[in-house]
Formats: C-alpha cells, sequence, structure tokens
C-alpha cells in the first residue's frame, strides 16, 4: 500500500484570499450603499424639521393676534407670506366663520424642493372669537 504524505501547508491559498477580498468588497459595499442612503434620509427629516417649525412660528404668530387684526382677514387663496428663507415658502389660508360663526380656520403651508420634488408641511387650527 502506498503511503500518502500529508504536507504541512501553513497560511492561504490564493482562491482562499480572493474569495475573502470578494466578501469584503460585497460587505464594504453595502455599508456604503446604507450610509448614502442615511445621508440622503438625513437631509430629508432636516427640511421637514426646518419647515415644521417655520410653519409652528407663523402660526404662534396668527394666533398672538387679535381675532379682528388686519392680520387675521379673510384670504382667497393662497396668500404668500414674506418668505423666511430662500429655501421655503410661506403661504397662509385663513376662512371667517369656518367650521361655525365666530370662528376663524387658520391654514399655514411651508413649501420646498427638496432633490427635484415639491414638498410641504401644512398646519391648520381653528381661532374662536372672545
Amino acid at each position: 500500500m502506498k503511503r500518502v504524505q500529508k504536507l504541512n501547508s501553513k497560511g492561504f491559498t490564493l482562491i482562499e484570499l480572493m474569495v475573502a477580498i470578494l466578501l469584503f468588497f460585497f460587505a464594504t459595499l453595502g455599508v456604503a450603499q446604507m450610509q448614502l442612503s442615511s445621508i440622503r434620509y438625513n437631509s430629508q427629516a432636516r427640511h421637514i424639521s426646518e419647515a415644521t417649525v417655520i410653519a409652528q412660528d407663523k402660526m404662534e404668530e396668527l394666533l398672538a393676534l387679535d381675532y379682528t387684526d388686519s392680520g387675521l382677514d379673510e384670504t382667497d387663496g393662497n396668500e404668500s407670506d414674506d418668505d423666511i428663507d430662500d429655501n421655503y415658502d410661506v403661504f397662509k389660508n385663513i376662512a371667517a366663520n369656518t367650521p361655525d360663526t365666530g370662528t376663524k380656520f387658520i391654514q399655514v403651508i411651508v413649501n420646498w424642493v427638496d432633490n427635484g420634488a415639491n414638498k410641504s408641511v401644512t398646519l391648520e387650527t381653528i381661532k374662536a372669537q372672545l
């Protein structure tokens, strides 16, 4: 009978190294894709947060006015307000006696463009005559 002599092999073969490098490459590619998605979604969340703060500030400003103040006069459509900054457009809609007599329906809309898509945040409330 022939005896098979086992060689004492230390280290890795070239194929094993290539497979390991390939696995590392695909894992790194997946992590990079997740990082890019995270950056994009964080940017979108920042815009939504900023627009919401702008809308809340405008709504608080309108609610602080007296019921009969000219700043709360009824508007026919989207009345543009001064732009807070170049990225956001602020609009307000005010309807008198809606939904009931002695109330005003107030709507604040903040629009912006994010990656070529139009986005908006809308806040609504009702102010009663006291």
